[in-house]
Parts: structure tokens; C-alpha cells; sequence
């Protein structure tokens, strides 16, 4: 059985039931659109829409944000499987990826979606500070967590002076993610922000 409810109210709003061997994630989105179609006014009542992580999938948040401009609160599954294969890694360690391969190595992103900074003297990752989200721009806005202290950075000398900011830190002041090439791992409340956690522990209160 799935159902579809307001975690506000914590009334049924869609109530479906199917055989076992169905795949959740495409009958959610068939219900999402089929739900939307029929009731209008959710679609301008609902800000977010919350998931546990057996529903994570790119394509049914870039539905929501894309089509009907709401928020996807869906916990991330671990799926990232080729660093884990190679030799000398740590199961303890997080894995990180490259934000921009093509233009710097020192900025990196979890498959939560969480971007960090990597020294490149002292090999030491910091998480980079959330600044908002724009949406007229579909942009996450990150700033280096060193200027926003006021921290001076010993790699900031290995860096070339293009890859430098004023306030003495290793990357731009502020780093404008454009997270519309992967909305699984980029999404407009990122995952484990306060406002994240906010909206998805009422859907662990209503389940």
C-alpha cells in the first residue's frame, strides 16, 4: 500500500495499492503527477515532499522541483561502489567526488550532496558554509568556510592567484553550485540542513 499524505494535517491525500513485485519509484511519480492533475491547489499548498531512501531517485526530484517547484526532502541511498573497489580504502572514510573535474581538484562533494574543501598543503577537508539557495537561478550557494571565520589558510600559496580569494582562502568567496545536471545528489534544501530535518521528521512522525 502507498500512500500519499499531508505530514501537516497528517490526512491521506493519494492511497494506492499494488503487488509487491512493483517498482516504488515510478509508481510514486505516476501518483505525484496523477495526484497534482486532479488537486491543483496541493500543488500550490505543498512547499516539500518527503521520502525515506528507499524512493531516492534523480528522476522523481527533478519532477518535483522541476515540474511543480517543490522541495524533495528523500534521504540519500550510498550507491557509489568504485571507490570502494580500489586499494588502501577506507570503509570509515566518506567518499568524495571532484565538484568540478575540469577546473580544480581542491573543491569535492559527498553523495549527500554536501561540498567540502580539501587543502592541498595540509590534505585537510572542510565543509564548506550554506549560504541559501537561489531559485530564480537554480543555484546553491556555498562560501568558503575560512573567510567566513576569517581564517587564514597555509594552502592558499600553492593555488594560483586566479583560484584565490580576497579574504585569504583556498577557493572563490563564494561558490555557486548549479546543481541541475545531478538532481539526486543537489537539491534546493540539502541534505542534513536544519531545514531538511525539519520537514522530514514530520513524515517519520506521520509514518
Amino acid at each position: 500500500m502507498h500512500v500519499i499524505a499531508d505530514t501537516h494535517y497528517e490526512l491521506p491525500v493519494a492511497v494506492v495499492v499494488t503487488c509487491a513485485s512493483a517498482s516504488e519509484s515510478p509508481i510514486l511519480r505516476q501518483r505525484i503527477g496523477e495526484r497534482f492533475a486532479e488537486q491543483p491547489v496541493l500543488t500550490e499548498r505543498c512547499d516539500d515532499f518527503s521520502t525515506d531512501r528507499g524512493l531516492d531517485a534523480g528522476e522523481t526530484k527533478a519532477l518535483l522541483w522541476n515540474t511543480y517547484r517543490i522541495r524533495p526532502l528523500i534521504d540519500t541511498r550510498e550507491l557509489w561502489c568504485a571507490e570502494k573497489q580500489e586499494s588502501g580504502f577506507d570503509p570509515s572514510s566518506t567518499i568524495t567526488r571532484p565538484l568540478f573535474p575540469d577546473r580544480t581538484d581542491t573543491l569535492v562533494h559527498t553523495e549527500m550532496g554536501n561540498v567540502r574543501c580539501r587543502c592541498p598543503q595540509t590534505g585537510e577537508v572542510r565543509d564548506l558554509v550554506f549560504q541559501g539557495f537561489a531559485a530564480d537561478r537554480d543555484t546553491l550557494k556555498y562560501r568558503c568556510p575560512a573567510a567566513y571565520v576569517g581564517e587564514y589558510v597555509p594552502g592558499r600559496r600553492d593555488l594560483p592567484r586566479r583560484r584565490r580569494c580576497r579574504s585569504r582562502c583556498l577557493w572563490p568567496d563564494r561558490s555557486h553550485q548549479d546543481f541541475r545536471t545531478d538532481r539526486r545528489s543537489f537539491v534546493p534544501t540539502p541534505h542534513g540542513s536544519p531545514s531538511w530535518h525539519g520537514g522530514y521528521n514530520r513524515r517519520t512522525a506521520l509514518e
